[in-house]
């Protein structure tokens, strides 16, 4: 079996040479040996992240011009650019100091860095890149990404979404859109109907950011999309908006499900019990049952969900959601559910011996809770 890469083994000997290569045909002083040698020096013992600031670092010493000579020599770089095998997961990654090249040198000119971010996205998305612009002039830098936004390029417009999230994982965080995500706004309107569920996926991740933050405003605007839409367009609305409100789903957010057509306020009588024994060990399965009852007179939409109330080191529970069931319960209907839930080794979660709690949320909300051991 062959040993797993690591993402930072995407930056790696191979990765120096591709840009070597591609560097030496765009950009005549470019000194090959000089950034080869620097960027080989001390690889081997930095992290991901260290890996792309070491070679800017080589890149820059390499290149001996300034920014404004170098943009116009790198804006063809897609037409020569090496992009490694086909099968490696990895081999975009090679491209990555170089779009953050772009950030580090060009925060100072974004009239020429902006257009060659545009440009090298495809290679690897640039969404690192974007933010010290967005930080440094938000309006101007949003401005030109909303240009983006109506690109025939899938990647371009994808960053046009994705660069602007404002708790991007990994990236820089975006103090100003944390705390007033409305200029996104537009950029999003763009977006929301967009032919390419890569560039969607981007959009409903952008709002799942906001919602942690502006419940209120993202409820709205996905409540906006849906009243708006049309025959051709629910389908893929109806994905991106409860991709975007899964957290709030999760959290029992009253005015997301109504988004979605599910009541806050479900009528029917709500039953639960714990199946067998309520003494388990780590390794076996709790088993329960859901029964529900309704009471109104129309069809009721319902999320159904689980909560195990696990017990912490220091004697408090830590609570986490897991899915059971989407239905859609008549009216004097009774709908039963059984669930075994396995309590196993993970690596996410560590055990502790004691008490631990049930509830089951029915459109967030929730049940009394059922108590049982484990014992670890």
């Amino acid at each position: 079996m062959a040993e797993q890469k690591l993402m930072k083994d995407g930056i790696d000997g191979v990765a120096i040479q591709r840009i070597s290569h591609a560097m030496s045909q765009l950009v005549p002083s470019f000194d090959t040996a000089l950034f080869e040698k620097k960027a080989s020096n001390g690889l081997e013992n930095l992290e991901l992240k260290q890996r792309v600031t070491h070679l800017i670092d080589a890149l820059h010493a390499s290149f001996n011009v300034s920014f404004q000579e170098l943009q116009p020599q790198l804006m063809p770089l897609i037409d020569v650019w090496d992009r490694g095998e086909e099968n490696d997961a990895l081999s975009g990654f090679a491209a990555w100091p170089v779009t953050d090249y772009v950030a580090v040198h060009g925060i100072d000119a974004p009239e020429l860095a902006l257009p060659l971010l545009e440009q090298v996205t495809e290679l690897f998305s640039a969404e690192f890149a974007i933010r010290p612009f967005i930080i440094n002039n938000q309006d101007e830098t949003l401005a030109v990404m909303k240009t983006w936004a109506v690109s025939s390029n899938d990647h371009v417009r994808r960053l046009a979404s994705e660069g602007c999230r404002p708790k991007l994982p990994w990236g820089q965080q975006l103090p100003s859109l944390i705390q007033d995500p409305t200029p996104i706004f537009p950029i999003l309107e763009q977006l929301v109907d967009d032919e390419s569920e890569y560039v969607r996926r981007s959009v409903a991740n952008n709002l799942n950011d906001i919602s942690k933050d502006h419940p209120h405003l993202v409820s709205e605007l996905c409540q906006k999309w849906m009243s708006n839409a049309t025959s051709n367009t629910t389908k893929n609305r109806t994905w991106l908006v409860k991709h975007a409100l899964r957290t709030l789903i999760k959290s029992g957010y009253p005015p997301a499900f109504e988004v979605l057509g599910y009541s806050s306020t479900p009528d029917m009588i709500l039953e639960h019990r714990i199946v067998g024994n309520q003494a388990i060990e780590l390794g076996e399965a709790l088993d329960f049952t859901v029964s529900m009852t309704s009471t109104s007179d129309d069809d009721q939409k319902l999320i159904i969900d689980y909560v195990i109330h696990h017990m912490k080191a220091n004697g408090k529970h830590s609570e986490k959601v897991f899915k059971l069931k989407t239905v859609t319960l008549k009216a004097a209907e009774t709908l039963e559910i059984s669930k075994s839930h396995l309590f196993k080794n993970i690596t996410t979660r560590r055990y502790y011996s004691g008490e631990h709690l049930i509830s089951i949320l029915v459109n967030g909300k929730g049940s009394q809770t059922l108590s049982f051991n484990l014992s670890v």
